[in-house]
């Protein structure tokens, strides 16, 4: 996913950087994190990590099925037995994902690590797609520490992945990606 990586508390949401600029795409995932307010609240103490792709950075988007795909959840404090910063395990995520209603990236291989077999899924799931894919990203199903990140999440970017612009994508014409069936970004929240 190639988007604006985003943190949204019950409280607010940021994006990389804590004072990151204001724009439609904020006010959009504004307005996302307003709709699951309700089920957030019900989470206390975490946070829920995801892509922004309201715009196109290097990838243009025709076909998404949210402006907003979320990738971990981390308990902040767990009063059960005090572990702190701790990202839920995958089948934890998933669990309240769909309960809530946050789209998550397509899964291209679940199992044990294998890395012919995650290759070879990779190269299924790019022959599906008409548009350029950046790569994957592979995380522990387990849960795990937020100092322990490096070990459990790993990224993999194609060696034909092109970035075609000198410049950040934010001093250029701004280009909004298409959600699936062309929905309109604005009605289609959650």
């Amino acid at each position: 996913m190639d988007g604006e990586n985003t943190t949204i508390y019950t409280n607010h949401l940021h994006a990389r950087s804590l004072d990151s600029t204001k724009d439609e795409s904020h006010r959009w995932i504004e307005r996302f994190r307003n709709a699951i307010l309700p089920q957030l609240n019900q989470l206390k103490n975490w946070r829920i990590c995801g892509e922004n792709l309201f715009y196109k950075h290097t990838i243009f988007y025709q076909d998404l099925e949210n402006i907003f795909l979320a990738y971990s959840i981390w308990s902040e404090n767990n009063d059960k037995n005090e572990i702190k910063n701790q990202s839920l395990s995958w089948k934890e995520t998933k669990i309240i994902f769909d309960k809530i209603g946050i789209s998550y990236p397509a899964l291209i291989y679940e199992g044990i690590y294998n890395k012919k077999t995650i290759l070879e899924k990779f190269e299924e799931y790019q022959n599906t797609k008409e548009r350029q894919v950046e790569g994957f990203v592979i995380r522990l199903e387990e849960a795990f520490l937020y100092q322990d990140f490096s070990k459990a999440v790993a990224k993999y970017v194609c060696n034909d992945f092109e970035i075609t612009s000198t410049k950040h994508w934010r001093y250029e014409a701004k280009t909004l990606n298409q959600l699936q069936n062309n929905q309109n970004i604005w009605t289609k929240i959650v």
